[in-house]
Order: C-alpha cells, then structure tokens, then sequence
C-alpha cells in the first residue's frame, strides 16, 4: 500500500472527474461521439470504485471490469450485492477499453439516445455511491 494513501485517492478522483467532464462535454457537442462518451462515463466509474478500494487498503486490480471490482466491495458495502449494481456493471464494461481498438467486435457498438441517458444514469449512480462512502480530506 502507498505510504500517504489520501493522496493516491485523491490521485484517482482527479483522473476519475476528467472522465466525466470529459463525458459531459462531449454529450454537448455537435458531434457525433457518443460511443467515446460512454468510454469516458465507464473510465470514470472505475476509477471511483479504485479510489474506494484504495481508501480501505485494498490496492485495485488492473482491470477494467467494474463488476470485478465492486466484487472486492461486496464484503464492505452489502448493497454492492443488489443486482442493480451487476447490471450497472454491464452497461458500462461494454464501453470499456476493448471496444476502443477497431478489431473488437464491441467497437462497432451504435449508441442512441435513450442509452446515452441510461448511461449517464448509471454514472449518477456510481459517482453518488462511491462519494458517500469515501471519506475525503478536504484539506489535501
């Protein structure tokens, strides 16, 4: 575990708020590029449930899967057991790393409105979750 381990917290909510600027910001542009918004919403919930992790002495796995790391939650936070959270899982991982690469099957994945607001439903739900629990230093 790291030595200053508020830091390293800190370190994946900064990374983690890009993400959803980033998603944000790209469901009000003119263009087209929802599929990268929905990477950026999945990139920013896992890296909230990472920084949960870190902040219970748990160094996160290097993965991407968010089912596999609220897994490691379970034991600490019941509610992570509600199968909503396994669905949430689901719709965010299909935006995960793989369908970035051009060969992936996901990649060619089309996301139309009414998933953009189910996304962006689920991100509410991880960021609200995961900032309940967390204990923040604002004097960092």
């Amino acid at each position: 575990m790291p030595d200053n381990l508020a830091v390293f917290v800190e370190g994946w909510l900064n990374k983690a708020k890009s993400d959803e600027l980033t998603f944000y910001w790209i469901l009000e542009s003119e263009n087209d590029l929802s599929d990268t918004a929905c990477f950026h919403a999945q990139q920013a919930a896992e890296k909230w449930f990472k920084a949960l992790m870190l902040q219970n002495n748990m160094l996160p796995p290097k993965t991407h899967d968010i089912l596999v790391l609220i897994s490691y939650l379970e034991g600490l936070y019941p509610e992570l057991e509600d199968s909503k959270w396994s669905t949430y899982s689901e719709i965010l991982n299909k935006f995960a790393v793989d369908m970035r690469y051009p060969f992936f099957k996901s990649s060619a994945l089309i996301v139309q409105k009414p998933d953009l607001e189910l996304v962006k439903a689920v991100l509410e739900a991880c960021k609200e979750f995961c900032y309940s629990k967390l204990k923040l230093d604002t004097s960092l």
